[in-house]
Formats: C-alpha cells, structure tokens, sequence
C-alpha cells in the first residue's frame, strides 16, 4: 500500500474493495437472468482493478478506469431499478459524487501534477 494514503484514505479505498468484490460474486451469481448482470460483473472487476491500483499509488489513470466502471454500474443499476421518481435521481447522482469526492480525496496524495 502506497505510504501517500492517509488511514481513514485506506480504510475508505478498502471498503470499496471489499464492495466491489461482492459485486462481482452476486452479478456472477446472477448472470442467468439476464446479459445486465454479465457486465455488472465485468464493470465491478473493473472498478476493483482500479482500487487495488489506486491503493498501491499508482496514480491518477486508475482513479479514471474507477470512475468510469462505477457509472457504468450506476447506469445499470438505474436502468434495472422501477423507482424513476426525481428524488431517487437526485439522490443517485448525490451518491455517485460523493463517491468519487471520497475516493479522490483518500487518493489525491498519489498523482502526480503533470
């Protein structure tokens, strides 16, 4: 683990980890219901490269592979889900950018400015 992290960073980074992880057993568990659920799995094992990467400090292009296989899990989320009401958006979209606020500031420390 990159010494540029701070604890409560780790701690943060880990859980993620962790989550996708799961997300990647129960979408694999699930994938005879339907192709959705395929590349869920495929959007998590994306998202858990990413993590394991930004947790080892190397840099900013994972926290990007990261983002973009956590949209695509929340796109596919929104789409399977039946509650389109504008409080679920709100709040989805609320989530995802606390997410990635969280997640850059645990790594911002490990990119490098250009």
């Amino acid at each position: 683990m990159s010494k540029d992290i701070p604890t409560i960073g780790k701690v943060w980074l880990i859980l993620m980890l962790v989550l996708a992880a799961f997300g990647i057993v129960s979408n694999l568990l699930a994938v005879g219901s339907g192709i959705i659920y395929l590349v869920s799995a495929l959007a998590c094992a994306g998202e858990a490269v990413g993590l394991f990467f930004i947790l080892k400090g190397k840099g900013i292009n994972f926290y990007y592979i990261y983002c973009g296989c956590y949209l695509v899990n929340g796109v596919l989320s929104y789409m399977a889900n039946s509650d389109k009401s504008t409080a679920y958006l709100v709040g989805f979209v609320l989530g995802i950018a606390i997410n990635f606020g969280l997640t850059y500031l645990a790594a911002k420390n490990t990119f490098k400015k250009a």
